[in-house]
């Protein structure tokens, strides 16, 4: 979900949302106060939604995890 909102939030910018303002802040507050000020707001590299991104094009859920160090998971 986090990979979503900052989605949304750089797809907003410049056109302040309140709504994506009070999902931010719920999210990170720090976000939120970065977005109001119309400042860019960064992603976050998430490596469970790289693997299941990874997932999607066919390959193995397995070889996905494993590729990004997650076998642990498994």
């Amino acid at each position: 979900m986090s990979k979503d909102l900052f989605i949304l939030a750089k797809e907003t910018q410049g056109r302040s949302n309140p709504i994506v303002t009070a999902l931010l802040y719920a999210y990170c507050p720090a976000a939120a106060h970065w977005y109001v000020r119309n400042r860019p707001v960064d992603d976050v590299f998430d490596l469970v939604w790289k693997a299941l991104e990874d997932y999607a094009t066919g390959r193995t859920l397995v070889e996905c995890l494993t590729e990004y160090g997650l076998s642990t998971v498994i």
